[in-house]
């Protein structure tokens, strides 16, 4: 955490495991913005925070507060809030939905999970701490395979670039060093080009009537606002909003199509957020499980948790127990007669470790981390290797039963099926290029047919009137694979896709609160 950084109580953070060597999860239950006591009448300094994790309840020390805690990956994203619409100065606040047309409404709930894409990225990318980009960053970002996400999958035109680049006169002088653009002001420029992208054919000529090529075009109020109640589906537009509007297009009234193309489709957008919907949080769920698998960092972290499971084991129970306060490697029992009171330790459950009974609660905490460490190590291990083993059992089971009087080629859809998964598991381990994508969809539906195939032909008639010609084993290796492998993968799938959906809507609801301001 940074020195101006305040938690309150209930924000979620990660404090850091020495014993664990990693960050786990927990929950801020009370913040000391004074000196007092815990619950058993110990004294706690000012500054000091309790957090309840997976490893039980602790106090981390003001003096820990940049190396032992931070935000949970949620708290810590790069803020999209803009202090005004760089394209309406105007118009700070966003329209009410309940005065926006559908086709308004359905454009800006469109944009949900694109900006939930566009914070991620960007919280990435911020490395200085800025919240900002240079002009370069800027056209590096509108040529990524984020930009190309945002539209479809295709890269963005020249006119696109242009028209974001443009925006609001994007980008300005940051605190008097070159130019940057703002990630709010950015995400506003996105939005605005997402709107115009959004906007039908009918919507595009209405532009047409107005002159505005040569940047000597005018527009009146009443023309603009006959524009702006079209686009919003006949329902009638507020005056401040048209107000809004008209003033950014400026006092001449002497506009150019990109300034009324900036404003408008700004307008467009500047609509109260609304939480998106569960099924939408699954569609996006289920294309990052399909997409953003990251092979090699799920197998290192396994290895790093199983490292820390054995240290756990070989290397006794300090580390274990004195997680906050590690300098002290023998701390001192509490003495009722120091005046600077007794040493805050780590607690477990809220209990402070009493001098006689500290190997035992260092016992105790050692089996609850080394369980839970040895857990997450086997269950990401087994996920990793897993889809390799099972293609590699299939395919030399089917190579070894070929000698057979099937009527079913049996064999043959096990060797095929084990060594197509051997490929997609090899193909997991690419970077996500497109290439790469589009061949493990290809594979993944390859391994569809077979798994179907295989399911009607282990259980055929034919198969069950000879199963003594295409061998016993081999028809019950068959049909358990086609069965139970299905239901392994589907609960895999949707284990891996509620991951990401709770991970979405906690991220869905803090924008909620960022954005409509």
């Amino acid at each position: 955490l940074g020195p101006d950084d305040v938690l309150q109580v209930r924000d979620k953070v990660e404090v850091y495991s020495e014993s664990a060597r990693s960050w786990l999860h927990g929950v801020v239950q009370d913040v000391y913005s004074s000196e007092g006591e815990d619950d058993d009448g110990y004294p706690v300094p000012a500054g000091a925070v309790k957090v309840a994790s997976s490893a039980g309840v602790r106090y981390v020390l003001p003096g820990e507060m940049q190396t032992s805690i931070r935000r949970s990956e949620t708290s810590r994203l790069v803020p999209l809030t803009p202090t005004a619409c760089r394209a309406l100065p105007g118009f700070d606040r966003p329209a009410a939905r309940g005065r926006c047309g559908a086709a308004r409404l359905k454009a800006r709930d469109r944009w949900n999970t694109s900006e939930i894409k566009i914070q991620e990225f960007l919280t990435a990318v911020d490395g200085d701490g800025s919240h900002s980009m240079s002009e370069d960053q800027l056209r590096d970002l509108l040529t990524s395979d984020l930009a190309r996400a945002l539209n479809g999958g295709r890269p963005l035109s020249d006119k696109d670039i242009r028209f974001i680049m443009q925006y609001g006169n994007m980008p300005e002088a940051h605190r008097g060093g070159p130019a940057r653009t703002t990630f709010a002001d950015l995400n506003d420029a996105l939005r605005a080009w997402h709107s115009l992208k959004n906007l039908d054919d009918s919507s595009l000529a209405l532009f047409a009537e107005f002159d505005v090529e040569d940047g000597h075009g005018r527009c009146d109020n009443a023309e603009l606002a006959a524009l702006l109640i079209a686009l919003n589906g006949g329902v009638q537009v507020p005056h401040e909003e048209v107000s809004a509007v008209a003033g950014a297009l400026g006092p001449s009234s002497a506009v150019s199509r990109q300034e009324l193309l900036s404003a408008v489709c700004a307008w467009h957008m500047r609509v109260d957020r609304a939480v998106t919907s569960l099924p939408t949080i699954w569609r996006e769920a289920l294309l990052r499980t399909a997409t953003e698998h990251d092979q090699v960092r799920a197998l290192k972290d396994g290895l790093r948790d199983a490292g820390a499971a054995a240290s756990l084991v070989l290397g006794g129970g300090h580390a274990g127990y004195l997680e906050v306060n590690d300098s002290a490697a023998h701390p001192s029992p509490p003495n009722a007669e120091s005046q600077e009171g007794p040493q805050l330790l780590n607690t477990i459950g809220g209990a402070p470790a009493q001098q006689h009974n500290l190997p035992q609660q260092w016992q105790q905490v050692n089996q609850r981390e080394l369980a839970l460490v040895s857990t997450r190590a086997c269950r990401k291990l087994c996920v990793v290797t897993s889809p390799f083993l099972l293609g590699m059992v299939s395919a030399i089971v089917g190579w070894h039963t070929q000698d057979n009087a099937c009527p079913r080629n049996l064999d043959g859809v096990l060797v095929w099926f084990g060594s197509l998964l051997m490929v997609l598991h090899c193909l997991l381990y690419v970077p996500p290029v497109l290439w790469a994508v589009q061949l493990r969809v290809a594979v993944a539906v390859l391994l569809t047919l077979l798994a179907v195939v295989g399911f009607s032909w282990s259980y055929d008639g034919s198969v069950d009137r000879n199963i003594d010609d295409c061998g016993r084993g081999l028809v019950e290796v068959s049909r358990l694979l086609w069965t139970v492998g299905p239901l392994g993968l589907a609960g895999y799938t949707v284990l891996v896709c509620s991951g990401h959906v709770k991970r979405l809507r906690d991220h869905d609801r803090r924008l909620q609160r960022e954005i409509n301001v």
